[in-house]
């Protein structure tokens, strides 16, 4: 029988076979506007991923057609599958000559923002293999139904599709994204299947129907289900891309997402849908940082600043990066000596003149000390000096004519003070003598020596306290003089 005949018969054999799938454009989701009733509060013909929650909507949108949707329904985000068989088309599907249509309508509520719809669809081999995956969306449409309409084309091998509805929560109290009227439908393939032609391009390190290399090739395929034809594939391999960046940033910024010295690869998706290789060498340069102790004196200013503190300006260094600038600045008074009001001394005293903290002293003796004790009257006087100058003062101590006395009361506590009773200011004194008695006339103390003084004790005993009685007579400047009182001892 000639070839012809027999190709023919077979063609007509393998038209009554796919006619089902082909002739009729039959949608091959299940229940595809929700429209179906609920089963144990479930959408039948569709499985649940996540969210837990989906369900049918009525209004507030209106469907687009029908008596219901698709809603999530969720808190968080969802997604509800429905799996289809396609093993029926796999004689199309092997020969590379299957094509489905898609056709949707998607919808969000309206907020802002508003939660996003998207749909994805998958292509799988009979063990689960991922071959191809479409994604539309997200869409977040909230006015009118989006409409969405492409063409698929199956790849070889595909045995399964997987519609998944994915929505994606940004706001309210519920994910609002929506769902209605999915359509799968296989579109019409010419009967004169035993002459097919197939153009089609793919990326370098891709195959296609196991050629891999630009050309056409011719290929006779008999399968074992009974369908054959010439295959007829015009290939192009788009050629991979590929380039070296060298870029330098400062410390503190980033270039696509990198902020530290290296190399990094980096693969997009370039204009003619093939891989893009892009090398980046990155130098980071690092800041500098500085900091300045200065000083300066009242009515002075340093790099533009007067007060005392410290102060940080950002400044550009000569690599072209931020110079981060920290200034502690101290700000000195001009020195101002203060020795006090003149004053007056007693003869045998000594007083103590500090004319405050500064960086030099100068007194009247060419002493250097911070301080100068003054034991005899006089003019006395002082040059301080700092970073911002020098400035002198001066004092007059005049004498001073001081009696002796004798304090009323002492208390011996050994507090180290006021613990003996003694003549005060015992200066220039002969034939001193000082006798204590108490109330019976028994004497305490008897001493001709004027920086002695009673302790409060006789015989080493502690006496009572009480008021007691005290002789004194001595001569001064060859005047006698005597001194009869009371005094109190106090515990």
């Amino acid at each position: 029988m000639p070839l012809r005949k027999i190709l023919n018969k077979k063609l007509f054999f393998i038209n009554l076979i796919l006619c089902p799938f082909i002739c009729l454009a039959q949608n091959l989701i299940q229940n595809h506007s929700c429209d179906s009733p609920l089963e144990n509060g479930k959408i039948p013909y569709w499985e649940e991923v996540n969210g837990l929650k989906w369900g049918k909507r009525f209004t507030d949108p209106l469907p687009f057609a029908g008596d219901a949707y698709f809603f999530a329904g969720a808190v968080s985000n969802a997604r509800l599958k429905q799996e289809i068989d396609i093993s029926g088309f796999k004689c199309l599907i092997d020969l590379g000559v299957q094509y489905f249509e898609f056709i949707g309508y998607v919808r969000a509520y309206e907020q802002s923002p508003s939660d996003a719809s998207n749909i994805e669809i998958q292509f799988f081999t009979q063990s689960n293999t991922l071959l191809s995956s479409f994604n539309f969306g997200p869409y977040n449409q909230t006015i009118t139904w989006k409409k969405i309409d492409s063409v698929l084309h199956v790849p070889v091998n595909s045995r399964k599709v997987v519609i998944m509805l994915n929505s994606i929560r940004y706001n309210g109290s519920n994910n609002d994204g929506y769902y209605d009227e999915l359509s799968l439908i296989p579109l019409p393939v010419d009967n004169n299947i035993n002459k097919i032609h197939i153009d089609t391009s793919i990326c370098e390190e891709q195959n296609y129907l196991g050629y891999s290399s630009s050309g056409i090739f011719i290929d006779t395929l008999i399968s074992s289900n009974g369908c054959d034809s010439i295959r007829t594939l015009n290939l192009t391999v788009k050629h991979k891309s590929s380039s070296t960046v060298n870029q330098i940033i400062c410390e503190g910024e980033s270039y696509l997402g990198y902020s530290t010295s290296g190399s990094f690869i980096n693969t997009f998706v370039s204009n003619n849908g093939c891989d893009s290789i892009m090398t980046l060498n990155l130098i980071v340069k690092p800041r500098s940082y500085s900091t300045i102790n200065e000083e300066i004196c009242e009515g002075q200013s340093f790099l533009g600043y007067s007060s005392g503190g410290a102060f940080t300006d950002t400044l550009i260094a000569t690599n072209g990066c931020d110079s981060i600038r920290t200034l502690i600045l101290s700000v000195n008074k001009k020195p101002v000596p203060d020795l006090g009001f003149d004053k007056e001394l007693c003869a045998g005293d000594s007083l103590v003149l500090l004319p405050g903290v500064f960086n030099s002293y100068l007194w009247q003796d060419n002493s250097t000390l911070n301080h100068f004790v003054v034991k005899q009257p006089g003019l006395y006087s002082v040059e301080v000096s700092n970073m911002c100058g020098s400035v002198s003062d001066e004092i007059i101590v005049a004498e001073k004519l001081c009696n002796e006395i004798f304090p009323n009361a002492f208390s011996p506590n050994n507090d180290k003070k006021n613990d003996f009773f003694k003549i005060l200011r015992p200066f220039n004194l002969v034939e001193y003598k000082l006798r204590i008695y108490n109330r019976w006339g028994q004497k305490m103390l008897d001493t001709s020596n004027p920086e002695e003084g009673w302790d409060g004790s006789y015989n080493g005993i502690p006496q009572n306290a009480g008021i007691y009685v005290y002789y004194c007579e001595y001569k001064k400047n060859g005047v006698y003089k005597q001194i009869r009182n009371n005094l109190i001892l106090m515990r």
